[in-house]
């Protein structure tokens, strides 16, 4: 069985009533050419799209991966571009009841790139002060909860500069 992996980048600008502003984290399903039009998105069953809404703003939509269990949840993005043009720019994981916490990023080839044990982190996309290049690169997470349940995530994140 062969599979096709595609990513996908979306931007939305949208504006939003007041009435409107209390609208909720919209979460995407795996698409099959036989569902319903009215479902928009192709994604694992673990990623969403995270919404921020500002009324009477563009409203950014945020590609991640998503994991809520008890008081923990973690979202990991999928892509950031540390390019300093003040949209994207900072790799930022939200966590919630982590007291340990670390990241480990490689290139597409294995080589190591840059690590942090730093909990919500909020990476610049910089190693030594400089931008590293754009491209796919592998990171692995490793962190403990709270409540001392250790957990692991992998995965491919896009920078785009």
């Amino acid at each position: 069985m062969k599979y096709l992996l595609i990513f996908v980048i979306i931007t939305f600008s949208t504006i939003f009533s007041i009435a409107q502003t209390s609208i909720n984290d919209l979460q995407i399903t795996e698409v099959f050419p036989t569902q319903k039009a009215d479902q928009l998105f192709t994604a694992t069953k673990k990623e969403i799209i995270k919404k921020k809404a500002v009324p009477k703003a563009t409203t950014t939509y945020q590609i991640g991966r998503l994991e809520t269990a008890g008081d923990f949840s973690i979202f990991i993005p999928k892509t950031f571009s540390p390019n300093e043009d003040g949209q994207d720019d900072i790799f930022k994981i939200e966590t919630k009841n982590v007291m340990n916490f670390e990241l480990i990023v490689f290139d597409q080839w294995g080589g190591f790139v840059y690590s942090d044990t730093t909990i919500n982190l909020n990476w610049d996309g910089k190693v030594n002060g400089k931008l590293v290049n754009s491209g796919v690169y592998v990171y692995i997470i490793k962190l403990r909860t709270i409540n001392g349940q250790a957990k692991k995530y992998s995965g491919s994140l896009m920078i785009e500069q």
